[in-house]
């Protein structure tokens, strides 16, 4: 809703220079409303539409006043034997009266849910059923999580993280289903990020990012919902393994090779080397801010491949180099690479 993009940005502006780099889209607000076990719910679309217009009316003082609060204008203090008391007319003139200087606009939104409403509501069920249903009977089950296992909640780069789980253990929790055959983490061939946090790889503004972006336009990427230059480094050996052994991977996805095509040569962070001691790629103790902040990559050096991938179809008639690449990540992963895209249509994506 409005009102949790206005708490997400005002939440990220009054972090100053220790913002987190959220999209603003207020994705953590509703998270932290769930867990408030506050908020409009899909099933209040359900209500009749007297009911519906109760409902939202006093979630939306509630947002507006909090909305408020964050930005430090003065509102009208409310409590339950208050608000009870208040009418429908002057809770919305309290309401408008807190929002004088805000984008929010009950009517508006009374129109927006109500829409919403009409077309949303005759699909609305209780999915469990459905899905369990679907497994009991054998059907074949596709599930697509978003983000990447270093956002994780709990096990990600806190506090640089979203507010869900895009984990194997996300899945479980969101479909009751835990028996899963196959979990295809998808990686880029280098490594990229959008947002605050640690990147130990990372190719900071100089000649060789530069060199990088001259060779191949693929790598000035943007976020696909912000549209914010991404930041890009060479492949993390490291954080991608650890990554895929906490979202529960069983085998790697491995996207945008052809984005190396024009390298001379190409660089694998193998470990971390952290107040004068080597970390392997699988003996790091911690992803968290508080050892990553520290962490100074270990590169392996190979060579580059200097070749067009973007018509290859089959794994085996990559140049030598490419795989060669493909295989030592492999190795340095511990899980076997299953698919390796050389571009962005179904066609260029390799079966191995």
């Amino acid at each position: 809703m409005p009102w949790h993009q206005l708490r997400d940005n005002l939440r990220e502006t009054a972090r100053g220079g220790e913002s987190i780099g959220t999209t603003g889209k207020g994705i953590g607000p509703v998270y932290a409303d769930r867990t408030s076990r506050e908020g409009l719910q899909m099933l209040h679309l359900l209500l009749p539409e007297e009911q519906l217009r109760e409902k939202l009316f006093k979630e939306f003082v509630y947002q507006s006043r909090l909305v408020q609060m964050m930005s430090g204008d003065e509102v009208p203090q409310l409590n339950r034997e208050s608000f009870d008391e208040l009418t429908p007319v002057a809770l919305r003139t309290l309401a408008n009266d807190a929002l004088s200087n805000s984008s929010l606009n009950y009517e508006d939104l009374l129109e927006y849910i109500l829409a919403a409403k009409d077309e949303l509501g005759p699909y609305i069920q209780e999915i469990l059923p459905v899905i369990l249903g679907a497994y009991d009977s054998g059907s074949m089950i596709l599930g697509e999580g978003a983000q990447g296992a270093l956002l994780d909640l709990n096990q990600g780069t806190y506090p640089f993280v979203t507010s869900s789980h895009p984990t194997r253990a996300g899945f479980s929790t969101a479909t009751g289903i835990y028996n899963i055959a196959n979990y295809f983490a998808a990686s880029r061939a280098y490594t990229a990020r959008v947002g605050g946090g640690t990147m130990p790889t990372e190719l900071f503004e100089g000649p060789e990012r530069d060199e990088l972006l001259a060779l191949n336009t693929p790598w000035a990427e943007r976020g696909t919902t912000t549209g914010r230059l991404r930041r890009v480094g060479w492949f993390d050996a490291v954080a991608v393994r650890y990554g895929a052994r906490v979202a529960g991977a069983t085998s790697i996805a491995l996207t945008k090779l052809d984005v190396m095509d024009k390298l001379p040569e190409v660089k694998i962070a193998v470990g971390y080397e952290v107040d004068g001691r080597k970390y392997g790629v699988n003996e790091i103790p911690t992803i968290k801010p508080r050892f990553l902040d520290k962490a100074r990559p270990i590169y392996e050096k190979m060579p580059g491949w200097e070749s067009d991938t973007q018509g290859i179809r089959v794994f085996e008639d990559l140049p030598q180099d490419a795989q060669a690449y493909v295989l030592r990540i492999q190795e340095l992963i511990g899980l076997p690479i299953s698919f390796v895209s050389v571009g962005p249509s179904r066609e260029q994506m390799i079966v191995r």
